[in-house]
């Protein structure tokens, strides 16, 4: 029989992962191996599994997860972390690189926003957009902008999707 080992994933993350997958379709889903990049990772009791660290994991999925357009523009991200919780900070920038988005400064705030965001001069252009889009927020048009960068706000919304508090 099968002998019930921990994980670091929830039931609740499990099942929302299957929730947001079960109606794909296995025609349109492309396969990737990552023996490759793999690793033995030894765990609790001396057991080894098979591990991939995050950095190799991005770079192999990348170019499955991009936008052209958004990998050739030059446009800078800014998040600022309103969320209350500072992990939403990383998965955030995780998010936006995994896009394709170049990253440029991170910032957390004491301050709580509640709604996450995307401020810019262009409201219409692609790249904000897209970027609103991957975060399901409002966009805010904002002239003072540069026009070369887009301004992320990260509100608790984002983190209560992520992280248990």
């Amino acid at each position: 029989g099968y002998e019930k080992e921990e994980t670091n994933i929830t039931r609740y993350e499990a099942f929302r992962f299957w929730w947001q997958t079960k109606g794909f379709s296995t025609n349109k889903l492309n396969y990737v191996d990552l023996s490759e990049i793999s690793q033995e990772v030894v765990v609790g009791a001396n057991q080894k599994v098979l591990g991939v660290d995050n950095v190799s994991l991005h770079y192999k999925l990348s170019e499955y997860s991009q936008d052209n357009e958004i990998k050739k523009s030059d446009v800078l991200v800014n998040l600022d972390n309103g969320s209350g919780d500072v992990r939403a900070l990383n998965l955030a920038a995780n998010f936006a690189t995994s896009a394709g988005f170049n990253v440029d400064k991170l910032q957390n705030h004491d301050q709580e926003v509640e709604k996450s965001y995307v401020v810019a001069s262009n409201k219409d252009s692609h790249e904000v957009q897209y970027l609103a889009r991957i975060f399901g927020c409002d966009i805010v048009g904002d002239p003072s902008v540069d026009s070369g960068t887009i301004n992320l706000i990260i509100g608790a919304d984002f983190a209560n999707n992520y992280f248990e508090k």
